[in-house]
């Protein structure tokens, strides 16, 4: 777990009540994303990336607002995610409103 090297002040995101946590004292799991790495002495733990969206525990409209709701900040890890979840669905329920919705209408024979 780490330390703090400085003291910070926080808002708690579950109660909302300020807190201070003060130099010297452990990080609580709660702040981990509140916190810069410029007053920790070590990188805290990242989540386990095994637990990725799956499109078959959803219904299409879930599916949808999950890949419109994904971040711009980074492009190709954007990108990278919705050609996962549409292999997944391809390989999986493979549902044709669902790849239409996300991959545009389907070709038509010439």
């Amino acid at each position: 777990m780490p330390k703090l090297t400085a003291g910070v002040v926080l808002r708690h995101p579950s109660t909302g009540q300020v807190e201070f946590l003060s130099e010297g004292s452990n990080l609580p799991e709660w702040a981990y994303d509140l916190v810069g790495e410029h007053v920790l002495d070590e990188a805290p733990p990242r989540q386990d990336a095994t637990e990725q969206f799956n499109p078959a525990e959803h219904n299409v409209e879930a599916v949808v607002e999950y890949l419109a709701g994904l971040s711009d900040d980074d492009p190709a890890a954007r990108d990278a995610e919705v050609a996962r979840v549409v292999e997944a669905e391809k390989a999986g329920k493979n549902r044709s409103t669902l790849l239409e919705a996300v991959e545009g209408s389907p070709s038509t024979p010439s």
